[in-house]
């Protein structure tokens, strides 16, 4: 029997060191693109004159873009962290998880920063989703 592909019942819970500690709950996704995770390159590659592939492995901070409907209870609380980091020209340390129940995998989100926040939605007929992007020191994939 297959799995579930829906992305309706995820659950995606983080912290923010000072401003929100306690995990609390992102909500009201954007329809199209809730979130986004970008590949990873890992590998390098270089071509020697003789014709030999040579290759080194080097780290790579993982990403992951959130969009949220403009109404969500969730921009504040990215507006506060990117208010915060302005202000005080501080940078401040994230955590997520990540539960995807239909295909029983979680990811779990280490040493995050906020690389980039929308500070107001863009209008048009309605006003436009709001998206942010955060990169992580480590990202975990569990199957459970």
């Amino acid at each position: 029997m297959s799995k579930s592909i829906t992305s309706a019942n995820a659950i995606w819970t983080m912290t923010i060191e000072t401003i929100a500690p306690v995990p609390f709950q992102l909500e009201n996704w954007s329809v199209d693109g809730a979130w986004e995770g970008e590949s990873l390159e890992q590998v390098i590659t270089r071509m020697s004159m003789d014709g030999k592939l040579n290759a080194g492995f080097v780290w790579r901070a993982p990403t992951t873009t959130l969009t949220f409907q403009p109404g969500s209870a969730s921009i504040p609380v990215f507006q506060s962290l990117q208010l915060g980091q302005s202000s005080g020209t501080t940078v401040y340390r994230l955590g997520g998880t990540l539960f995807l129940p239909g295909v029983q995998k979680r990811f779990t989100f280490e040493q995050g920063v906020m690389t980039t926040a929308s500070f107001m939605p863009n209008g048009g007929e309605t006003l436009a989703e709001q998206a942010f992007t955060f990169q992580w020191e480590r990202v975990y994939p569990v199957a459970i």
